[in-house]
């Protein structure tokens, strides 16, 4: 992105009213069906090098996230392991480290507990997923769970 049009971008996003409360920079966490889809996954890194938001994830949402593509959608092993690690490079603040325990105490469906205890180690206040019924449970704990569409 050029100089001239991340201001422009950055004053937009400043002055945009989302539907909910949302702070320039706050932590996001990406769930693995965000970062499993090449638009999806682009556009969320590219807020985050831009300072919209600050992207979290887990080394479980990693690993489903490498998972899937390699089994689900047949991608090389190799270019996914590499864009693992360009992620990790690009945003090395981006990883909370989750106890099995925290994991285990979580409120929401037992396999996504692991994004939800990402979101709650990390202090984050926003969790973005297409899955939004399997965090209904979660509601309590003061997070907004969006979809990418609805961010």
């Amino acid at each position: 992105m050029d100089t001239k049009t991340l201001p422009i971008l950055r004053n937009f996003l400043e002055n945009y009213k989302l539907p909910f409360d949302f702070r320039l920079g706050d932590k996001v966490v990406l769930d693995a069906d965000v970062l499993i889809g090449f638009p999806a996954c682009d556009t969320f890194l590219t807020f985050g090098d831009m300072g919209v938001i600050t992207p979290i994830w887990s080394a479980e949402i990693l690993d489903e996230v490498k998972r899937n593509l390699i089994h689900k959608l047949n991608q090389p092993v190799d270019k996914m392991e590499n864009r693992i690690i360009i992620m990790k490079e690009a945003f090395p603040n981006a990883e909370t480290l989750i106890s099995d325990v925290l994991i285990n105490r979580m409120p929401n469906h037992p396999k996504d507990r692991h994004v939800l205890a990402a979101a709650v180690t990390s202090g984050a206040k926003t969790l973005i997923t297409f899955n939004i019924k399997d965090f209904k449970q979660a509601e309590t704990l003061g997070l907004l769970f969006t979809s990418q569409t609805n961010f």
